[in-house]
């Protein structure tokens, strides 16, 4: 049985997967290999990050191999510029973003109660409960993130919408 923490939290993330996506609808195809000058970070940078997000936290907590490979991870794991040459195309970043995130929350309906608050480790992430607690907070994060670069966009445009 799906322990009712479990559900509710796989429940929070995927309204947050849900927000995010109505942003990103909103941002054209031809922003997402555009910097801020804020940022060297671009929208493709950013959903394909947290496509890597949930991979990684799966791979930490349970048996499941990685789904993604490593030049995944060297495009998307750090704060490091992504070259836009070689940028997976965005149909296969929303793909694997969607695919990563339900992955993860498949799982995470499998953990019975008692061992969601099982540490593994020390630091954030330590279980698989606070993993859970951190992918949310990293939706949110990078939400903001590429909202921020949404409106800039607008304002460059006179206010029109992007």
């Amino acid at each position: 049985m799906t322990s009712p923490v479990a559900h509710h939290l796989v429940t929070e993330l995927r309204e947050m997967h849900t927000w995010t996506l109505r942003l990103l609808a909103r941002i054209p195809e031809e922003r997402w290999l555009e910097a801020v000058p804020w940022s060297e970070c671009l929208v493709a940078w950013h959903v394909g990050h947290l496509a890597w997000y949930p991979d990684e936290m799966l791979t930490r907590f349970s048996d499941h191999p990685a789904a993604l490979g490593d030049d995944w991870k060297q495009h998307f794991w750090s704060d490091q510029p992504l070259d836009p040459a070689h940028a997976p195309g965005r149909e296969e970043i929303l793909r694997v973003y969607a695919e990563t995130l339900e992955r993860f929350c498949d799982w995470f309906l499998t953990v019975p109660e008692e061992a969601l608050y099982a540490r593994r480790f020390d630091g954030d992430g330590g279980s698989p409960f606070s993993a859970m607690l951190m992918l949310i907070f990293h939706e949110g994060e990078h939400y903001a993130g590429l909202e921020s670069m949404r409106w800039w966009w607008e304002q460059q445009a006179g206010g029109a919408a992007v």
